[in-house]
């Protein structure tokens, strides 16, 4: 069944985001990345993603989160914001600009109290990297070896896709907080290529992976104690 055509309007913006309309597979990877940078403007907050009220709170003061930032959290995600434009929407066949994503993902990811907990559990990710590694590991050279990490990180986000609730985070983070539009727009590339990857089996599409295994690896290490697949002992 083919893609409904869309509005004036969102034929336009997806125009402008480097999709073709007439092309039917474009048009619907089209919507789909207006869709995903949409629901960033949605107003409210993701349920089952913020702390709860006797949580540590996120920012790391050791106070409760009912006594520190929910006030906040929740009075920013009330605030009403403008409505989705060009310049939040994923551009999927732009390299410069997934890469741009792909970059901005792993800032936030280090930095955004909304998504410090998205991290990979040491004790299922080490032995699942080293048993994983190929055999010619010695002979990779930095990019053949980025390609390496890239993939494990993808089939493990895969297997262990309950721990973390990525997409609640993600919209959590973009629904609170003024972000500029680079910020909307990465967010919603990693929920994009998400809901890419279940819809289509394909697990080069997780953008977001090998941002959450960068960000614990670096983690690790920064507290001595490396992941053993990165040079470090177990």
């Amino acid at each position: 069944m083919s893609t409904p055509a869309p509005s004036k309007h969102d034929r336009e913006l997806i125009i402008a985001a480097g999709y073709d309309p007439d092309s039917e597979r474009e048009r619907e990877l089209g919507l789909m990345a207006l869709h995903c940078a949409a629901m960033m403007f949605e107003p409210g907050t993701v349920q089952g993603s913020a702390p709860g009220r006797n949580s540590p709170c996120p920012c790391g003061s050791g106070k409760k989160y009912k006594k520190c930032c929910r006030a906040a959290d929740e009075a920013k995600a009330q605030v009403p914001k403008q409505t989705v434009q060009e310049a939040h929407i994923p551009r999927i066949f732009d390299d410069e600009a997934m890469d741009a994503d792909q970059d901005r993902l792993h800032q936030l990811l280090a930095s955004e109290p909304t998504l410090v907990h998205l991290r990979y559990d040491r004790a299922k990710l080490d032995p699942f990297l080293d048993a994983g590694l190929p055999d010619n590991e010695a002979e990779l050279d930095a990019e053949g070896w980025t390609d390496v990490m890239t993939s494990l990180a993808q089939r493990f986000h895969k297997a262990h896709a309950g721990d973390l609730d990525v997409v609640a985070a993600l919209l959590l983070c973009g629904r609170t907080g003024d972000h500029d539009a680079l910020t909307i727009r990465a967010l919603a590339n990693g929920v994009l290529h998400l809901a890419l990857t279940d819809m289509s089996g394909e697990l080069e599409m997780n953008l977001i992976a090998a941002e959450i295994l960068r960000v614990t690896v670096s983690e690790a290490e920064d507290a001595g104690n490396p992941v053993a697949a990165f040079g470090g002992a177990q």
